[in-house]
């Protein structure tokens, strides 16, 4: 009779652990051994698997020093989480958060994730001895707005905003136990860290002010749920205990149903892995947390200005994310950042961002095909006679301006210094005439 293998569906005329007539057999002893090893490195392998699959649902960060931020679009400042999990404020003010009994701070041992995934709402999770901590930490307007949901896409209390922290905890034990959860605002000597070019402080911001400290503590039974709350503003106000009767609830709803409206406007990609989908939703959210008052900057509190090279890329994710209100608006801050001499300048001194300038103004209509905008900028008037046989013509718009000479330069037949700073890209006869856009002008023929 044919016997079948462990492995289904493969029947087998001769057991690999008995002897055939006619072949050389192992002994009885020795095949069952075999057999018995065989399946030990199969279950082996099996339990690995199983503990792969169990791994991928823990806490994932990408980052092994997490740095991550909470903010509002278009608001000047962000409040930065380090990786030892404390909160940045204004100034040199510090949120540090202990749990357990007695209270040890947060460390970097808790990993960061994002709730969903992508939207800018931290959850932060740990135990201490068998109670559960979860910790989610976002950003609303101040209570104190007259339209909040303007206030969540645009600052309307001069910038100032409220974090939240959400409390939940969970006696995972048989038995009684003790929870407590610690949070102390206090201003710290120094800078957590020294970031590159983050925006100066308003001078109260930097005077110290007495710590403070709100404490939860419950004596939990088995399987019990605790909830609680606690909310700092960005930049200290005279009495904030108000903020505290506010339902964190409702403004945690108000929080991701602002965020999955303005994800309504954008491109949708999903893509079998899931994270890469939740991360090219928030590399959305990064973008747009970036924008202070329209304007692109390289990061929220760390490289917080604009960079013309930067600014393009950043601008051409908004465009292809089909964000077209967000990279319009950005536009405006390359114009404001033409020299008088046509060359495009972010920083000073800065020569190596003038084609990234042109190409972003070019690029944007490329993709919009808004000819009325493009005329904007790029209306001229009547050329007239640079240098020695030279014609430049003189935009007439008050955005995009020409280089002008020096009084008194001497004048050569050949191109201006800064003209080796000014690409040219054909307009393919939009406006009925063959013309060239350049940084600065618009010559037409």
């Amino acid at each position: 009779m044919a016997q079948e293998s462990i492995w289904r569906g493969n029947p087998l005329r001769i057991s690999p652990f008995q002897r055939a007539p006619g072949r050389p057999g192992r002994p009885a002893s020795v095949s069952i051994r075999i057999r018995r090893l065989s399946l030990i490195l199969m279950l082996a392998t099996l339990a690995v698997l199983a503990v792969s699959l169990l791994a991928g649902q823990e806490p994932f960060d990408y980052f092994r020093n997490s740095w991550n931020v909470i903010g509002l679009k278009d608001y000047e400042r962000g409040t930065r989480i380090t990786p030892d999990n404390q909160l940045l404020l204004a100034g040199k003010d510090r949120v540090t958060i202990s749990v357990g009994n007695p209270p040890t701070p947060l460390s970097r041992r808790q990993t960061k994730t994002l709730l969903e995934g992508w939207l800018p709402i931290v959850l932060v999770t740990t135990s201490a001895g068998d109670v559960r901590y979860e910790l989610l930490f976002w950003v609303t307007p101040l209570p104190a707005a007259a339209d909040r949901e303007r206030a969540f896409a645009w600052p309307t209390n001069g910038g100032n905003y409220l974090n939240w922290i959400g409390i939940n905890v969970k006696n995972t034990g048989s038995r009684k136990a003790p929870a407590r959860v610690q949070f102390k605002r206090w201003t710290a000597k120094e800078d957590y860290t020294k970031v590159a070019e983050s925006p100066p402080e308003k001078p109260e911001d930097l005077l110290s002010r007495q710590a403070s400290v709100q404490e939860f503590s419950w004596n939990l039974s088995p399987g019990e749920v605790k909830e609680g709350h606690v909310n700092f503003p960005f930049f200290p106000i005279g009495s904030s205990d108000a903020f505290l009767k506010e339902d964190p609830n409702v403004w945690l709803k108000n929080t991701v149903d602002f965020w999955k409206s303005l994800m309504t406007r954008a491109a949708r990609i999903s893509v079998p892995c899931r994270k890469a989908t939740e991360a090219f939703l928030a590399s959305h959210v990064c973008q747009l947390l970036a924008l202070d008052h329209g304007e692109i900057h390289g990061g929220e509190g760390f490289y917080d200005v604009f960079y013309i090279r930067d600014g393009a890329y950043q601008v051409m994710e908004f465009e292809e994310a089909g964000l077209l209100e967000e990279a319009r608006r950005v536009l405006d801050s390359y114009l404001s950042h033409q020299r008088p001499d046509g060359r495009f300048e972010s920083q000073q001194g800065q020569f190596d961002a003038n084609g990234q300038a042109v190409w972003v103004l070019w690029q944007y209509y490329k993709i919009t095909g808004d000819r009325k905008w493009l005329a904007e900028c790029g209306n001229t008037t009547r050329s007239r006679e640079i240098g020695n046989g030279w014609r430049r013509s003189i935009p007439g718009c008050k955005k995009l301006r020409t280089g002008q000479s020096q009084p008194g330069a001497k004048r050569r037949p050949t191109r201006p210094f800064r003209d080796c700073f000014r690409p040219r890209l054909p307009t393919a006869n939009i406006f009925g005439k063959e013309k060239t856009i350049s940084s600065g002008t618009i010559s037409g023929t």
